[in-house]
């Protein structure tokens, strides 16, 4: 079998994404798992059955972890105004689509200050 071309103008597959992966617990260690409460992932990772796997077990019931997912890419650069304290924003309602909760969450205290150490690396 010989090599692929490198000048080929075959796409490349599109690299796998969170929505992709197959919906089915990953094992972890029964050491942390108890302590894990939150699980951060980045834009372009998010999906509304992802985040569902995670956050309800098979039977509906809630689990005890909570996605926070950035679900558009921002600025990190925040003019003086957004740097002063704000108050926290109205929850969104009823008709909220899952994407629009999600970064609702983002925007609550909670949400900032899990997020916010991760914004360097992302």
């Amino acid at each position: 079998m010989g090599r692929a071309d490198p000048n080929s103008e075959a796409e490349p597959p599109p690299p796998p994404t969170f929505a992709r992966l197959p919906h089915r617990r990953r094992p972890c260690s029964p050491v942390v798992a108890p302590q894990v409460k939150a699980i951060l992932i980045d834009s372009g990772f998010y999906s509304d059955a992802a985040v569902q796997a995670v956050e309800q077990n098979p039977d509906g019931t809630p689990t005890e972890v909570t996605v926070f997912a950035a679900v558009e890419k921002t600025d990190h650069h925040k003019t003086v105004a957004e740097l002063l304290p704000q108050p926290e924003p109205l929850a969104p309602g009823p008709e909220a689509t899952p994407k629009e909760v999600m970064a609702h969450r983002l925007k609550t205290t909670p949400g900032k200050m899990l997020y916010k150490p991760r914004q360097p690396f992302a």
